[in-house]
């Protein structure tokens, strides 16, 4: 990431969206959820630096907690929706939503 574009990302960040995946996963897997809800979902695993970083409350730790989106949260649930899934095509410096859709 170019911390001239981002200044409030770094490793320790990139390694909880990395986690998150994990653990939204799991979350999925333990509870016999819908595999639809990979997709689409009214809910997110978050820790308090993931909760901050997408301005969402409820995490209190760096434990992941299932967190149930409110109407005012712009961020939607899902795989699709987490930071690791997006910045898996990304420079660091622009977004790409092509060569993420591709």
């Amino acid at each position: 990431m170019n911390p001239e574009f981002f200044p409030g990302f770094d490793n320790g960040l990139k390694d909880h969206m990395r986690r998150e995946a994990h653990a939204y996963f799991a979350e999925i897997l333990h509870h016999d959820r819908s595999a639809l809800e990979l997709l689409d979902s009214n809910w997110v695993m978050l820790n308090r630096p993931l909760g901050k970083h997408y301005d969402i409350d409820g995490p209190t730790s760096s434990k992941f907690e299932r967190i149930e989106l409110k109407p005012e949260n712009v961020r939607g649930g899902g795989l699709l929706s987490q930071g690791a899934f997006l910045l898996s095509n990304s420079n660091g410096e622009d977004s790409h939503p092509i060569k993420r859709a591709v």
